[in-house]
């Protein structure tokens, strides 16, 4: 008879050699990890292991610390990570699905559009024109935390941070911007001229040279008209000869008016874009062979029309890029530096001074609307501004000043000009500007607003069909938002702190009942200006529409601050 202990030795053998024999199980662990929890998959309880100092044994103290780094931040990444899904999560389950509204902006960038999600707050009446709003469904998906500390910008990320903020004093913080990018719009079926006329002019050059002085000109005089239209005059009489090189230039100028005029007439051609477009790369193709060599003021005008041509045309990309190499190119030919009057004759020297502050002008321009670092600083030219006088008071070799001085068609470029000096003052200050440079600011825009002569003035009784006062006053407004945006940034993040303790409220603003009350002004003067904003391009709508296109009016970003002083 066995005893009980030779059974159960007997019987562990068994099931020894039957596990030996049978299919080996895989070994489950008992509590998954936490990567595999999060994925819901089968977790094998393989968890890399970290370096450990016996494996970082040998290495230099720099790689160490270049190692242990990397750790930190993986293992700060898997916690953000987490922790804003846990967030998102609650979020959904607490909120209601609500209808949304993606408001995209008609200023055209390539860096972000602004495109909002406001549940509360119902679709707004647009005018005729504007891009066409789409909705989504909202996707339970994460989402860029935007900062809310916006630059002195229009547009790109300063104007996705300012959308947010103003989400934040509406909504709650959760309400976050959902931003999308779009590249400029391209038409494959556009092309160029053949090579056998590509040295003829267009056949209605005459026509859209009428168009282009008769308006163009005026914002952006770049030429000497007499000179510049004797050049056109024997292009177009075929005097000189396809080889020349100032021909080739003085055609593709040709082209750059051509197009610019063709996109802004009023007789609203269906075909009008595709045939400016045309115009357009029949002109790049011109240059195209010496176009990084071979620097000549023409090269610098013609770069500065297709500039304008671009931003006006929505080719937003191209144009920031092609208003680069104009000013690249404008330094390299000293544009910067006050013309030698031994080297050049009086209508040289006025030409110079012109294209290097339209350049200027442009460069600070598109910088606001398109949210991007300027390219040009007073600190960098020492340029004097033009002279204000007509072209038929510039001769070669004196220059006639009248006895009264009066308005001439250079007024409106060198008001400009000054408006955007302040505009970079404005830049200077940063996000935190103190409020004595606040004031000091505003009395200089009021100073320079004192100076605007009588014709460029927008009247209250009766909007005049000026484009030129009527483009003055929005830039100018542009201008006075920015010198009291910040004041309103202040206030939108005070009322964002309230409903969410984690945003904290723009610092450096306390004060007493004096400081409170001025700045409570500089928010108001930010938003009515916005308001007249709006209320002048309404009026003008109708006759303007047809002839520029919306990325001269940045309507959304004062649409903006006029939903934020709902509020």
């Amino acid at each position: 008879m066995e005893s009980p202990s030779t059974t159960q030795s007997t019987t562990q053998v068994d099931a020894a050699s039957d596990r030996k024999d049978g299919p080996r199980k895989r070994r489950r662990a008992t509590v998954a990890c936490r990567s595999c929890r999060q994925r819901k998959t089968k977790c094998d309880h393989i968890v890399p292991a970290q370096a450990s100092d016996e494996m970082l044994r040998g290495m230099t103290k720099s790689a160490q610390v270049y190692i242990r780094s990397l750790e930190r931040r993986v293992r700060n990444f898997e916690d953000i990570q987490r922790d804003a899904k846990k967030y998102h999560h609650n979020q959904q389950m607490q909120q209601q699905p609500a209808p949304t509204v993606q408001t995209i902006s008609p200023v055209p960038s390539t860096s972000q559009y602004e495109a909002t999600k406001m549940p509360p707050i119902q679709r707004p009446v647009r005018p005729t024109g504007w891009s066409a709003s789409h909705s989504q469904q909202q996707q339970p998906q994460h989402q860029n935390i935007l900062p809310t500390t916006p630059d002195i910008f229009l547009s790109g990320k300063a104007g996705e941070s300012f959308t947010q903020l103003i989400l934040n004093a509406m909504n709650n913080p959760s309400v976050k911007l959902d931003a999308q990018s779009f590249s400029s719009p391209r038409d494959g079926s556009v092309d160029v001229r053949g090579s056998d006329n590509l040295f003829s002019p267009p056949a209605n050059v005459r026509e859209l040279l009428q168009i282009y002085f008769d308006f163009h000109h005026e914002l952006t005089p770049i030429f000497h008209v007499p000179s510049i239209m004797a050049q056109f005059e024997q292009v177009l009489s075929n005097r000189v000869s396809s080889g020349n090189s100032d021909h080739v230039y003085i055609l593709a100028i040709l082209n750059m008016i051509c197009a610019l005029a063709e996109a802004h007439s009023r007789q609203n051609h269906g075909d009008s874009d595709i045939t400016s477009r045309k115009y357009y790369n029949t002109a790049m193709q011109l240059m195209q062979p010496n176009l990084l060599s071979d620097w000549k003021i023409e090269k610098v005008q013609a770069l500065l029309l297709g500039a304008r041509y671009l931003q006006s045309s929505s080719y937003s990309d191209e144009c920031w890029t092609v208003l680069g190499l104009a000013i690249r190119i404008a330094y390299d030919l000293e544009l910067h530096r006050p013309p030698d009057p031994d080297q050049f004759d009086c209508i040289d020297q006025e030409v110079r001074k012109r294209v290097w502050y339209a350049c200027f002008g442009l460069d600070k321009l598109l910088s606001m609307i398109y949210g991007r670092p300027a390219a040009t600083s007073t600190a960098t030219f020492t340029t004097p501004p033009p002279e204000d006088l007509d072209d038929d008071c510039i001769r070669p070799n004196r220059l006639l000043f009248p006895s009264v001085h009066t308005t001439s068609s250079m007024s409106f470029f060198l008001q400009v000009s000054k408006l955007y000096r302040l505009l970079e003052a404005i830049t200077m200050l940063g996000d935190q500007p103190a409020l004595a440079d606040l004031v000091r600011l505003d009395e200089e825009f009021e100073t320079w607003q004192a100076e605007v002569p009588v014709r460029l003035r927008i009247r209250e009784a009766s909007l005049r069909g000026d484009e030129a006062a009527l483009i003055l006053a929005l830039r100018a407004n542009m201008v006075c938002i920015l010198i009291h945006r910040q004041s309103l940034v202040s206030g939108l993040s005070a009322l964002s702190s309230v409903s969410s303790s984690s945003i904290p409220s723009t610092k450096g603003w306390e004060g007493g009942r004096l400081r409170t009350s001025m700045l409570q002004r500089s928010r108001q003067i930010c938003v009515s200006t916005a308001e007249e904003t709006i209320r002048l391009v309404a009026e003008r709508h109708e006759q303007t529409k047809s002839a520029m296109g919306p990325s001269w009016f940045n309507l959304y970003y004062r649409r903006l601050i006029r939903i934020a002083s709902e509020k």
